[in-house]
């Protein structure tokens, strides 16, 4: 049971990386066709309401989200500056930090020692608030070059991970996620929410961790070929969209390789 509320718990964090897209462009007049609170066919229950004049649709099965861009938003979205589309791809990532911190914070109200006896990532609370702070304060330094430089650092740390160790041991595809949100009941139901609580938020954080890659087409390369695209070099833009997509391939299949031995062991 506990774990089935973290997996609904994740699903809110995809919804949410969704519409942290849809807020930046809504920032920047990029028309959406419309957006959705879950998915569903046309005769599952749903309804539908506005919100700065785009039509959400909510259905009972929050599996995600999705935003959908109007048939004009694409050329938009090419032709806007640099800024622009670092903020418009950049914004999901910080919806997952931020749905990060939320996870943190509840966990931290249902049993306060939770947070002082271990927190993700070895900081204190106050340093994640912090930093949670900065990114919002400065959230268009972070849209434009501290997402790239985190994201370069990190695939560097993947390619030195995978010469290094067993690439199998390093790569998770979603069997790995899924064994991160399964949740072993404590005798202080406490101690179990707070759990379930801080793995939806360390989730959410991979997810958004793992689109700052510079790899087309998570948001990250999206962010780089835009960089490559303002100073006009549209080879090597055109290059590196070809080559981060077959190293983007490449990691999904290794990742997906590494569950299925997993599961063989």
């Amino acid at each position: 049971m506990f774990t089935v509320i973290t997996v609904i718990m994740v699903m809110i964090s995809l919804m949410v990386h969704e519409f942290g897209h849809g807020w930046a462009m809504t920032r920047h007049q990029i028309p959406i066709k419309e957006a959705g609170i879950g998915f569903g066919r046309k005769w599952i229950p749903h309804f539908w309401f506005e919100w700065r004049g785009v039509p959400i649709k909510v259905t009972p099965l929050i599996l995600g989200g999705y935003v959908m861009p109007a048939e004009e938003s694409e050329k938009l979205i090419e032709n806007a500056s640099y800024k622009v589309k670092a903020e418009i791809f950049g914004a999901g990532v910080l919806g997952n930090i931020l749905f990060f911190y939320v996870m943190q914070v509840l966990a931290i109200i249902i049993h306060p020692e939770w947070g002082f006896d271990w927190i993700y990532l070895g900081l204190p609370f106050w340093a994640i608030t912090s930093i949670v702070a900065v990114m919002l304060l400065f959230r268009r330094f972070c849209f434009e070059w501290l997402f790239i430089m985190i994201g370069l650092a990190q695939l560097g740390f993947l390619v030195y991970a995978l010469f290094i160790h067993n690439p199998f041991e390093v790569m998770a595809g979603p069997v790995g996620v899924v064994n991160l949100a399964v949740v072993h009941p404590a005798d202080d139901w406490t101690v179990t929410m707070a759990d379930v609580f801080s793995r939806a938020g360390l989730i959410s954080l991979l997810i958004g961790l793992t689109n700052m890659l510079p790899l087309f087409p998570l948001d990250g390369g999206r962010i780089m070929a835009a960089l490559f695209h303002r100073f006009n070099w549209n080879r090597v833009k055109n290059f590196y969209t070809v080559i981060s997509s077959l190293a983007m391939l490449g990691l999904i299949i290794l990742a997906l390789t590494s569950d299925v031995v997993k599961l063989l062991r």
